[in-house]
């Protein structure tokens, strides 16, 4: 047994190999290098670096094969390697001889020696050792254990005299104790290098608030440092090692700065001066274990009668250093005329908190400090008689929340220079953000805005506040985009108690205290207390509520500081609106709307028809004409009104650029009557208040929340402006035409809007058309396959995008959205197209730039051409080429089509004319922002620009013609491993981009720079949510505006989860759920969110159809044929979902919402890619009677018929058969089993292992996913052969080594390189990452040896994560472009999100059938054929098939026993009848009690009576055994080794699960006391859980544990729930036979620990 590591080879069986705990990929035992040979080398050779700032390393001999033999090289390994190393050594203890042993404990022994070394030298570094900062450190280790204790005491000797230095330092300079080390440490190399205003910015701490003083200060600190200067003795000359320590250094400052008159009236902070005196001496503790952040806050209040200043408080927490507990005791101590209180002190770790007991025991400072702690939880403080003590049994506190207001608002408003905090609240969508940033704009002065959500840090608040300028009207906006979770037990919950706790002592610091610093980088602010500034503070709205005060009181509740200092402004949906310019422009035209003759004024000259033109409004005025026209959701919510509004302005644009309409004469264009055939001419005379209607109505729907989620019962229109030409012409569109109000068409069709029919829609050409006038992308002339001239959108084609109606509309709808600034949000069910369509947008939007660079290299061929050929440029003779310069040109031509890299050579003797006619086209078609996104060196372009030799144009050329375009799309798989630091890493580049482009776009003159789109992918999967809505709806990211040419969209999923009683009800019986497990979208991003929908039957068969006939080049009989088998598939499982939801529980409504998400495109692009295998397949295999058609059976299979239960399998294949035309040797099912069954035959399967219908299924699927690299999910209860198939696939897909000649088709079946990964419920997105990440690494590398090899993640148990909804959303990004393959097993549906992603196959409970042949199976050598001997047993066994299925229909049963207790259950019968060929009832019951116990005993009855019945007998004619005697006889049944290739077979004798409902774990006991164990040779281990055992306790459990396994002793384990998924392998019995003539008996067996 062994630690796995992901990648072991397959063939490594040889007995060092299998069992070295060194053997990874980096670690390979190689040659005739023993594992003992190979410790003993790391012991003599290795050696481990110690950088002090940090790094750790470990150098140890990495064994390399060389073709000269086996070489030593060394290898270095981080500090998290390292321990890695460590604890792969732990779990070889107790393996291997007393020498081995004894190597291995020298260098652990060794190794945490060098960890005390390096946590001190660490502590030495942080405490500015001038010998330990910034220096490397190597230390070889020594052979004896004795010398590296000695260099650990000098270690050890070195940190006590410095801290003993550092107390001294403290004792002569006090000033010193106001700074932490790392601020004393900055102050030196201030003061080192005159950085004066870095020395201000430290001092300042010491300040008071006022800017008079801070004046002063920064004045006089370069005069005092002089004069300090000049003092012979006390001189500050540059610091370096042998000089005066930074604490010396900074100590003599300090002093001399704080003697000096005129500096010393700003210093020490004058709070509370006067009543220090009237305080009690000693320390006091306060149990307040009750209490919350309110209340500790006013106890803090209550103590100080006041607020305290910065230096007297500290809050502890778990991450407290012992260096920062040190200082504060000893600034207690030292500055006793002030007092200091200790918040939250039983957050301290235990030997912190052991301190604080000493310090207060200590006499010496009883009487001579004044300290109180604050408890809010258990701790282990024991306090001496002398310390006082005060109870607190309730929230009730001697000062009054009033007192505490007038306390605040006295000491904040007026010491900290704060003119107002404005706490603004309201509901979610009602402008919150809107009225702050209008209010901070009007200020005039310097504003910041501070993002508070998950990526809130000390360092960052701090780092912004520094950035503004020190002068009135500033203002801080405090943007909470956190909300409070709805459920206080969810992950969610505990993330936001995390960012509001930080939050909270960060207001506390900077407003409570006026002082705020950064413990770890030092950074710290100081606010002024004569300026006037603005503060606000918008707070979250409680999600899925509208009660404002609720939401105003939990905020309040978590930030209890603002309760007492702020002002509450409440924002609402009636407040104005603001009035700009554009809002004036849509009021114009909605005054003119409300006068027909107004809006419809006819051009007759002079003046054209603009109502921008008009004098403005008044705002009320405009605040009427809006709401009068607004429908009521409209008017509901600010944000809403904003949209409106923005729509509406496009609208308007668009009417005042339209020359039909500003010079509307009456009378518009001819237009030819579709019905009557007849030429007529249009009446304009309505066309203002037809238009306005019309964009009236549209806009009311765009802004409407449920208008979208069908569109077949809520016909979409719109209208689509065309503004090509700089000018606007509008198309109408209509997704039901026919439900049209006669008026409104009669009114379109009058001004001469045509109205499409469907039909129509339907023509590709026509929604080329619709998205070439919104998107401004030009149509180009192309030829269908019947050589018909047509106009179309290249780019679509290119990119062989199936465009439908649905999906045109969509991106109608999505550019309309990114026109008006409008944040875009879809909500949609998996798989149905988001990305892509997204991605085709994006690529439209920027075409004009892929255009550009196409017809440059057309004019360049043309002229490459010219030269080639001798065509004359210009008029001028060409000069006579040579055939090598002539060759380099015409490579050059090639190389346009072929993509080649171009060889330019004398390039000299090309003409000249011919270089002026590429350097202008190269500088004039292409303008500096395509050069850009081509990723050529902009010094190209300027060099070509300046230099008329053709060098520097043949240069420009050569990089034109081998870069490709970059990349303006970008996606973003959000998971819950998603880090706000790894968000910010990912956009960092993209807005670098963005701007980049804005510049360059606005160098070159152009109006609008390229699109950067970032598509957000399941948003409402990630730990960030307030960070993405920073992002959607703020457009910032910590802040800072992004870039306005970068479109965001984001996709979500439904937030639709199954309730515990319908999973409880099926736990495996479910093959559908259509469930998502995703968190709630913030309040203001559901007003955002646009649902999406799916095509529907009609267009999803057109879209197949359209895919198929793209990869044949034509619609043919083959293609109709295909398409419908496909489409009929789609709709059965969708079909057999409703029906299978509603039967579990779900109503109609919601079944049919659900069932949608159970099939998509991925499975329609799964059978493609299937199908296109399977055809490959049979060919190479000569396999003739199967073709295309068989291949697209089998695909849908797989994809389809795999993932139902029996029943729904049944009518599956019925429908099918049906549409084939009934069942024949041809028909669906048979050729699938036909071809299930030709695939398992080939592959070798050992004795003993019954080829079940579940079996093969599962190896036909496992072996045809992996080898395509397709996801796949098997689903079903334990005991149904998941874990046995993939075993048995790695068995026989060995490449060309395979045992079968069949699997040595490597094009075909490739080696699989296996990466196991074992969930748990405690597994973490981090985790599963690293497990992909070292599989695709290793794929990639296997890609770059050309080696035939496919990498595959097997997770086991995938199901258990799926608790905590975190861990497997992960599993999203690598599912949805799959770098490696990934078989996945779990006993239940996963989430629709995940099975989307994958093949699922659904294990249904076995039928009688199956029930008899795994039964036989196992009872057998010869299942289909039995011996006469066994034919009374077989039949009896028959029976039993039907007794184990009566059992489990028992719900009691059903998720207690499952098909793995059957199977032990027949094992047992065929090991104990002997040579019998008589089945006798005493023999049943032994079974049964052995394998089907653990219940109540009458239910143990009614199970043994229904098995007995079968034999004519109950449970009343046979004597019962009690439980020690089963026990103790199972104890006692140990099979002999297995016998024969026993790849995943299970072992005869299964391990003991012990129920012990005692108070005191006595079972234990009584097992020895009834002699069931036997105390030799037992070995019971238990974990503990004390605070100081970590990992390296459980490794030494679990290499006991294995050892003990090896030894073939019995085990207890006892409270081992933190390790029992170690031994997930051995638990289940999943051995693999290793082949070790070594070994005692020839063999050794190998599982997974």
């Amino acid at each position: 047994a062994r630690q796995p590591s992901g990648g072991q080879s397959s063939k490594d069986t040889s007995s060092e190999g299998m069992t070295s705990l060194l053997a990874s990929r980096e670690f390979a035992v190689i040659g005739e290098q023993s594992l003992s040979e190979q410790v003993k080398d790391v012991n003599k050779r290795w050696h481990q670096e110690v950088t002090v700032g940090g790094l750790k390393q470990l150098t140890v001999p990495q064994v390399q094969a060389e073709a000269t033999g086996v070489t030593s090289t060394q290898r270095q390994l981080s500090g998290e390697e390292l321990e890695d190393f460590v604890r792969k050594l732990g779990f070889m203890q107790g393996e291997r001889g007393d020498q081995q042993q004894s190597q291995i404990r020298k260098f652990l022994k060794i190794n945490d020696m060098m960890r005390d070394m390096f946590e001190i030298c660490s502590k030495l570094h942080r405490l500015g050792h001038p010998q330990y900062r910034g220096k490397r450190l190597s230390h070889r280790v020594a052979d004896t254990i004795e010398e590296t204790q000695t260099t650990l005491q000098n270690y050890r000797l070195d940190l006590k005299t410095w801290q003993g230095n550092i107390g001294d330092m403290q004792k002569a300079y006090r000033e010193l104790l106001f700074f932490s080390v790392r601020r004393i440490l900055a102050l030196a190399e201030a003061l080192n290098f005159e950085n004066f205003d870095g020395v201000t910015s430290i001092v300042s701490a010491l300040s008071s608030n006022s800017q008079a003083s801070l004046d002063t200060l920064r004045r006089n600190v370069c005069q005092c440092y002089k004069r300090t200067k000049c003092r012979g003795s006390t001189s500050l000359g540059r610091f370096s090692p042998v000089l005066p320590s930074p604490f010396d250094l900074c100590g003599k400052f300090l002093d001399a700065l704080v003697k000096d008159t005129e500096i010393a009236i700003c210093l020490y902070p004058k709070r509370r001066m006067l009543s220090e005196n009237s305080m009690p001496k000693g320390h006091t503790v306060h149990m307040a274990r009750v209490f919350g952040p309110d209340q500790v806050f006013r106890l803090l209040l209550q103590i100080y009668k006041g607020l305290p200043e910065s230096f007297e408080v500290m809050r502890c927490s778990s991450e407290t250093s012992e260096e920062e507990l040190e200082l504060f005791l000893r600034r207690t101590v030292m500055i006793r005329y002030r007092t200091f209180v200790m918040v939250n002190v039983n957050q301290l770790s235990t030997g912190l908190q052991e301190r604080i007991l000493r310090f207060q025991l200590d006499s010496s400072t009883g009487q001579s400090v004044r300290v109180h702690y604050i408890m809010t939880g258990q701790s282990i403080f024991h306090t001496a008689p002398w310390i006082k003590v005060k109870q607190y049994k309730d929230r009730e506190l001697k000062l009054s929340q009033d007192d505490a207001i007038k306390i605040c608002k006295k000491w904040v408003l007026e010491e900290t220079g704060i003119k107002e905090i404005q706490l603004v609240y309201g509901r979610a969508g009602d402008g919150k953000s809107h009225y702050i940033k209008k209010q901070m704009a009007s200020a005039g002065g310097d504003t910041v805005t501070i993002a508070v959500h998950e990526a809130f840090s000390l360092c960052g608040a701090i780092q912004k506040l520094q950035q503004m300028t020190l002068q009135s009207g500033n203002c801080i906006y405090f943007n909470v985009t956190v909300s409070p979770p709805c459920d206080p037990d969810s992950a969610e919950a505990q993330q936001y108690q995390t960012v509001m706790k930080s939050f909270y002592w960060f207001l506390f610091d900077l407003f409570g205290l006026g002082f705020v610093q950064d413990p770890i980088t030092g950074h710290s602010f100081r606010l002024s207390a004569d300026k006037n500034w603005m503060v606000y503070v918008e707070i979250p709205a409680i999600p899925g509520q509208d009660d404002t005060q609720a939401a105003l009181a939990v905020f309040l509740d978590r930030v209890p500081f603002l309760k007492y200092v702020g002002t509450e402004h409440h924002v609402t949906p009636d407040d104005p609106l603001d009035i700009d310019d554009g809002t004036q422009l849509v009021c114009k035209y909605l005054n003119a709307y409300k006068d027909l003759k107004k809006i419809n004024r006819l051009y007759k000259g002079g003046r054209e028809v603009k109502f921008s033109l008009d004098d403005d409004l008044d705002p009320r005025k405009c605040q009427k004409l809006l709401f009068e026209v607004m429908d009521p959701h409209v008017k509901s919510r600010k944000i809403m009104q904003h949209l409106f509004v923005k729509y509406m302005k496009r609208r308007c644009d668009a009417l005042e650029n339209a020359p039909g309409f500003t010079y509307n004469s009456g009378k518009g264009e001819y237009l030819t009557d579709e019905r009557t055939g007849k030429i007529r001419e249009t009446d304009t005379s309505e066309l203002g208040s037809t238009l306005l209607s019309a964009m009236l109505k549209e806009v009311n729907s765009f802004c409407h929340p449920d208008i979208q989620e069908d569109w077949k019962h809520h016909p979409h229109q719109q209208l689509v402006y065309d503004l090509k030409s700089g000018s606007a012409s509008f198309l109408f569109l209509s997704l039901n035409p026919g439900k049209l109000h006669p008026d409104e068409r009669t009114k379109l069709e009058k001004i001469g809007v045509k109205i499409p029919s469907l039909q129509e829609l339907n023509d590709r050409s026509v929604l080329d058309r619709y998205l070439s006038s919104a998107l401004n992308v030009d149509l180009e002339e192309s030829r269908n396959h019947d050589g018909v001239t047509q106009y179309r959108l290249s780019t679509i084609d290119e990119e062989q995008y199936v465009l439908t109606v649905d999906y045109a509309v969509k991106m109608l709808d999505i550019h309309e959205r990114r026109m008006c600034g409008v944040p875009v949000v879809i909500k949609g069910e998996t798989g149905v197209g988001k990305t892509a369509l997204v991605r085709m947008l994006s690529l439209l939007w920027n075409h004009s730039l892929k255009r550009s660079r196409r017809i440059a290299l057309e004019t360049i061929s043309e002229l490459l051409q010219r030269q080639v050929y001798g065509s004359p440029s210009s008029g001028e003779d060409i000069v006579e080429l040579g055939q090598e310069v002539v060759d380099a040109v015409n490579n050059m031509a090639c190389c346009i089509n072929t993509g080649k890299t171009p060889i330019v050579a004398d390039i000299n003797r090309v003409c000249s004319v011919f270089w002026k006619d590429i350097k202008k086209v190269l500088l004039n078609t292409v303008d500096m922002t395509a050069m850009y996104l081509l990723g050529i060196d902009s010094s190209l372009v300027i060099n070509a620009k300046e230099d008329d030799t053709p060098m520097s144009t043949a240069r420009l050329l050569k990089a034109f013609l081998t870069v490709q375009l970059l990349n303006t799309f970008y996606k973003l798989s959000v998971h819950a491993a998603l880090t706000p630091e790894n968000i910010a890493h990912f956009f960092n580049p993209i807005f670098q981009q963005a701007e980049e482009l804005r510049q360059l776009t606005r160098k070159s003159g152009g109006k609008q720079p390229p699109t950067v789109v970032v598509f957000l992918d399941e948003i409402n999967t990630s730990s960030c949510m307030g960070l993405f809505k920073e992002l959607l709806v703020d457009r910032s990211l910590d802040g800072s505006p992004i870039p306005s040419n970068v479109f965001l969209v984001a996709a979500c999923n439904p937030h639709r989860g199954s309730s515990a009683a319908i999973r409880s009800s099926s736990e495996h019986d479910d093959w559908i759920l259509g469930s998502y497990y995703v968190r709630s979208l913030p309040p203001s991003l559901r007003f955002l969110v646009w649902d999406y929908g799916a095509l529907d039957d009609n267009q999803e068969h057109d879209y197949i159809q359209e895919k198929i006939a793209m990869n044949q080049g034509e619609v043919s009989l083959e293609v109709v044929q295909h398409t419908s088998l496909i489409a009929k598939c789609q709709y059965l499982i969708r079909q057999f979902a409703v029906k299978q939801l509603v039967k579990v529980g779900f109503s109609s409504d919601e079944a049919v919402i659900r069932g949608k998400s159970c099939v998509s495109q991925r499975d329609i692009q799964r059978v493609f890619s299937l199908a296109a295998y399977f055809e490959k397949s049979f060919q190479a295999l000569k396999l003739q009677h199967w073709h295309a058609r068989h291949a697209i059976l089998v695909s849908l299979g797989i994809v389809y018929y795999l993932r139902l239960d029996n029943k729904y399998r049944k009518r599956f294949s019925a429908e099918l058969s049906a549409l084939e035309g009934g069942t024949s040797p041809d028909s669906f099912l048979a050729v699938f089993n036909d071809v299930i069954d030709y695939y398992v035959n080939q592959m070798h399967i050992p004795p003993g292992i019954a080829k079940t219908r579940a079996l093969k299924e599962n190896l036909f699927a496992t072996v045809v996913c992996t080898a395509c690299c397709l996801p796949l999910i098997i689903v079903g209860a334990p005991g149904s052969s998941k874990t046995l198939s993939f075993n048995l696939t790695l068995v026989n897909m060995k490449g060309g080594e395979s045992r079968s000649p069949f699997f040595r088709h490597s094009s075909l079946f490739p080696a699989l390189d296996p990466y196991h990964y074992q969930c748990s419920r405690r597994s973490t997105s981090l985790e599963i990452e690293s497990v992909f990440k070292r599989a695709v690494k290793r794929q990639q590398n296997h890609s770059n040896s050309n080696l035939r090899i496919n990498c595959v993640v097997f997770m086991d148990e995938a199901g258990l994560p799926e608790e905590s909804h975190e861990s497997l959303k992960v599993l999203h990004y690598y599912l949805d472009d799959p770098q490696v393959s990934f078989v996945a097993i779990t006993n239940h549906i996963l989430d629709a999100a995940k099975s989307n992603r994958a093949v699922s196959l659904f294990r249904p409970q076995a039928d009688e059938d199956d029930l008899q042949t795994l039964a036989r199976g196992c009872l057998c050598s010869d299942p289909s054929n039995p011996s006469a001997e066994m034919q009374n047993i077989v039949s009896f066994v028959d029976k039993f098939c039907s007794a184990y299925r009566t059992v489990m229909q028992d719900k009691q049963f059903e998720n207690f026993f499952g098909l793995r207790d059957f199977i032990h259950f027949i094992g047992y019968i065929r090991r104990h009848r002997g040579s019998s060929t008589e089945l006798t009832p005493g023999l049943v019951l032994k079974a049964l009690e052995r394998n089907f116990s653990g219940v109540a005993p009458d239910r143990f009855r009614f199970i043994a009576d229904t098995f007995l019945q079968r034999m004519d007998c109950s449970l009343a004619d046979i004597k019962q055994r009690n439980i020690v005697e089963v026990l103790k006889e199972s104890l006692d049944d140990v099979s002999l080794a297995l016998s024969g290739d026993n790849d995943g077979i299970e072992a005869e004798v299964r391990y003991k699960l012990i129920i012990d409902t005692s108070e005191d774990d006595s079972m234990a006991r009584l097992l020895f006391m009834h002699g069931v164990l036997d105390n030799q040779s037992t070995r019971t281990f238990t974990c503990s859980d004390f605070p100081d055992d970590g990992d390296i306790q459980k490794v030494h459990i679990i290499s006991a544990i294995k050892h003990a396994a090896l030894e073939g002793r019995t085990v207890i384990l006892r409270q081992t729930d933190d390790i029992n998924e170690s031994f997930y392998d051995l638990f289940n019995q999943h051995f693999r036979r290793i082949d070790d003539p070594k070994f005692e008996g020839g063999r050794r067996y190998y599982a997974n620990i």
